[in-house]
């Protein structure tokens, strides 16, 4: 089954190990960990009230320079604490300052900046994501699709943190306009699920970024693709509740 997942991904996966669902797991349920990354920015209130009228629970991806970044922030990131649908996870405290190849050539650097986010806010999960590279580090899943965050994901998992990459992404382009429709989207995920590419049989996790619904029109279609996924009978879940972690 991984050879066949080798074959259709966008990018080398190399040292790929997928997970077993649990055999408690309710057949033919699938669900959906909406995963939104880089915030508290610009867009992630606006996020965090869809999700509330949707009643959709999402764990939240934050970078720490962003949360001490202003007072607004601060608050939005407390907000998130507050929901019991909302969890907050480790995205690193500088986001390796957007220089990745660098930052991946130094193993240590990327455990303190994942230390410096976890330390400087008392996180009490262990789950984190790292910046700008897909990789998993589970007790199930170990993939790295860019080669480069291999050495630093094998330091981060030895010293506790467990890696959530994503199955699918929301991509927008330069002027942040989202370049799949709800129904793309939509299709997309249920391609996933029927030919098994996730992970995990029956898991889905999706990638979105926050700074990405600044934009009402895109706004409009996350409000969307949630009702769409719930109609078609996928059920949420927030990240820590994927199965293997």
């Amino acid at each position: 089954m991984k050879a066949e997942k080798a074959k259709i991904a966008t990018a080398p996966v190399i040292d790929s190990v997928i997970a077993t669902v649990p055999s408690t797991q309710a057949r033919n349920q699938k669900t959906i960990y909406l995963t939104f990354d880089d915030g508290p920015n610009r867009g992630t209130a606006k996020v965090m009230e869809v999700l509330k009228k949707a009643k959709t629970p999402a764990t939240f991806f934050l970078v720490g320079s962003h949360i001490h970044g202003s007072q607004k922030q601060w608050d939005e990131y407390q907000a998130i604490l507050k929901n019991p649908r909302f969890e907050a996870a480790n995205h690193t405290y500088f986001h390796a300052k957007n220089r990745y190849a660098q930052f991946y050539k130094s193993p240590a650097t990327a455990l303190e900046d994942f230390r410096l986010m976890r330390d400087s806010l008392q996180l009490s999960t262990q789950i984190g994501r790292t910046p700008g590279c897909n990789t998993w580090r589970t007790t199930g899943i170990t993939e790295d699709v860019d080669r480069r965050s291999r050495k630093a994901a094998d330091l981060l998992k030895s010293k506790g943190v467990t890696l959530l990459g994503w199955d699918v992404e929301w991509k927008a382009n330069g002027k942040r306009q989202l370049k799949s429709t709800v129904e793309e989207m939509a299709k997309e995920i249920e391609k996933q699920f029927a030919e098994r590419l996730n992970k995990t049989d029956d898991h889905l996790v999706l990638l979105l970024h926050d700074q990405h619904f600044v934009d009402s029109t895109n706004l409009a279609a996350l409000t969307d693709l949630i009702a769409t996924l719930a109609e078609k009978g996928y059920v949420f879940e927030k990240a820590g509740n994927y199965p293997c972690l």
